[in-house]
């Protein structure tokens, strides 16, 4: 996993620099609304936009299986019940001597 975030460190290094490089002004249409911005705000803007939404997206399976470990554990506490409730009682031993 550690890899993993060198390799998101490194891409958002490269929007970075990427965006710093593209400093030119432009004019933005979006909807109705239009407005006039540097190219680079319009790159880590687009960047934030879909990391927002991939993190959003990543949080159905992750709740999914939340639900599905409480479900789980839920069934295996009535299993666990069911079973103590079917064992014999331990005998106690009377030794009188």
């Amino acid at each position: 996993m550690p890899w993993l975030m060198v390799l998101i460190l490194l891409f958002a290094l490269g929007i970075a620099v990427f965006a710093a490089q593209n400093g030119q002004s432009v004019e933005v249409h979006f909807l109705t609304t239009s407005g006039e911005t540097t190219l680079a705000v319009v790159i880590l803007a687009a960047a934030a936009a879909g990391a927002v939404v991939v993190a959003l997206l990543s949080l159905v399976p992750a709740y999914s299986s939340r639900m599905e470990v409480r479900r789980l554990q839920a069934q295996l506490k009535t299993l666990q019940a069911q079973r103590d409730a079917a064992q014999p009682a331990p005998e106690e031993s009377s030794s009188s001597s």
